[in-house]
């Protein structure tokens, strides 16, 4: 019998993901709020504060469309409003033998990732 890998744990993962991602590249974590919130970041570069939103789906989500306009818009304006950067960053974690289907803990896991995308560059 398999178990299914639900979405806060798929969340989690992306979550992990996401911060190995940033510290590789240099970010440092300033704070970070847990769900059941909305999950975000506060992280700093050479001495620039960014806002991090993560959003983090399964298939069959389309990754080209993880973020609405008026999500992106929203954080723009907040971000902009504060005087900080603002990062989004997307994930689809997908099961390998049929997207269509649950992801399972014994499955390959296929994912999809936006990088981080720094709307203000």
């Amino acid at each position: 019998m398999q178990t299914t890998i639900n979405e806060s744990e798929l969340f989690e993962m992306g979550v992990h993901y996401v911060r190995q991602v940033f510290l590789s590249e240099g970010y440092e974590e300033i704070q970070y709020q847990e769900p059941p919130f909305v999950p975000q970041f506060i992280l700093n570069k050479n001495d620039r504060t960014y806002f991090l939103y993560i959003k983090v789906q399964s298939a069959p989500f389309d990754l080209e469309e993880i973020f609405s306009n008026d999500e992106i818009n929203g954080y723009v304006w907040s971000c902009q409003k504060r005087g900080v950067g603002l990062l989004l960053s997307g994930i689809v974690f997908s099961n390998a033998s049929d997207p269509a289907k649950s992801v399972n803990k014994l499955d390959r896991i296929e994912i999809d990732y936006t990088g981080l995308i720094n709307l203000f560059e």
